[in-house]
């Protein structure tokens, strides 16, 4: 009687469903890619046409190919993150908040997950740095 996260399978999606994910939220997935992704989103219990799971084609500098590659990435959106916190039956609270140097620049995020059997929050810190889409010239996007 630890920290068990009840896991409930999202329901099975019809073709059309299907069709639609490839269209407008997995967009670029290779057939396998698509596979992958719907399967992670029907084990975590998330529901990609609600955006509470994404999949994102990101460039990855191959250093053996001297190139860049676009990748295949799941990524788990914050509403997915709140449907998970919230079938533990103890989240009591979400704080959140942006971080910012001296001169009010923004250096990153945190948030704070509150449960009703713990004393303290869980608290999480995010560089700005560590997810911030750059152009070539480093620039961000």
């Amino acid at each position: 009687m630890g920290n068990e996260v009840v896991v409930k399978a999202a329901p099975a999606l019809t073709r059309e469903q299907i069709d639609l994910i490839k269209r407008t939220v997995a967009v670029g997935a290779s057939d396998t890619e698509l596979e992958f992704f719907l399967y992670q989103a029907n084990k975590r219990g998330l529901d990609p046409l609600t955006r509470q799971i994404h999949f994102i084609k990101r460039k990855k500098y191959n250093p053996e190919t001297e190139k860049y590659e676009e990748v295949g990435t799941i990524q788990t959106g914050i509403d997915g993150f709140r449907v998970v916190a919230d079938r533990t039956g103890k989240l009591v609270g979400i704080s959140r908040g942006t971080l910012k140097d001296e001169k009010g620049n923004l250096t990153g995020a945190w948030a704070e997950i509150c449960r009703s059997d713990w004393t303290h929050p869980a608290r999480e810190e995010v560089s700005y740095n560590e997810y911030c889409k750059r152009k070539k010239d480093g620039s961000p996007m």
